[in-house]
């Protein structure tokens, strides 16, 4: 989950705060790299009561640990980073979900990847909506833009209404015609990565291997 996901989902709690209490100040607008938590109105001794309250739109996870060397935040890009390390996802056997109306790129990515992580496939974006926003276990979305009835963005944004903090992989294709689709796509902050069709999983198997695990914290070891 980028820093400016997580802003928002900061402004809106202590907005939520503010209408209960003016120990509350509302946050600005937009994040603002490297502003000082003084100077937005953080106190640090209001953290505690404003991590509590957030804890419902991470499925009721413990936030506490990210004020644990509370003394050396300063910044809102030090809480947020702090905020980040301590969500991780929690899931002791995460979840990759891969949706593409071509079958063929989902037999070869189950062909290379089903030894290393626990994958499951879609060729329906409907019924991989489904699963994902049942499933919670599910850690990372790998999808494609072009598919029937549901986009990948439109996947994206359907399943981050409920589930803010997960992470969401776009493959895109027709380089040609993509510069407005990427560009708001990155300018919402919706996907962690992008990559490019066609997919060459042979030649760039370890490569990929090494994003998928470091975005579900494993080693890449078998499920």
């Amino acid at each position: 989950m980028t820093k400016i996901e997580l802003y928002e989902i900061l402004k809106d709690t202590v907005k939520e705060l503010n209408r209960e209490s003016d120990l509350f100040s509302p946050l600005p607008p937009a994040f603002t790299q490297g502003a000082s938590l003084d100077s937005l109105g953080l106190d640090p001794l209001l953290l505690p009561d404003i991590l509590q309250r957030m804890k419902s739109r991470f499925g009721g996870r413990d936030l506490s640990g990210c004020l644990d060397a509370l003394a050396s935040l300063k910044t809102i890009d030090d809480l947020l980073g702090a905020l980040s390390r301590t969500l991780g996802h929690g899931i002791s056997v995460p979840t990759l979900v891969y949706v593409d109306d071509e079958e063929a790129n989902l037999f070869v990515f189950k062909r290379r990847f089903d030894k290393h992580f626990k994958v499951k496939y879609f060729d329906d974006p409907a019924i991989a909506l489904e699963f994902i926003l049942n499933d919670p276990t599910v850690a990372l979305v790998l999808t494609d833009e072009v598919m029937p009835l549901i986009t990948g963005n439109q996947l994206c944004d359907r399943v981050h209404a409920l589930k803010p903090a997960l992470k969401f992989i776009l493959l895109t294709g027709n380089p040609n015609n993509q510069d407005d689709l990427l560009y708001q796509t990155m300018r919402q902050n919706r996907f962690f990565d992008f990559l490019q069709k066609p997919l060459d999983f042979e030649n760039k198997f370890e490569e990929l291997k090494r994003l998928f695990a470091s975005i579900l914290e494993t080693e890449g070891k078998p499920k």
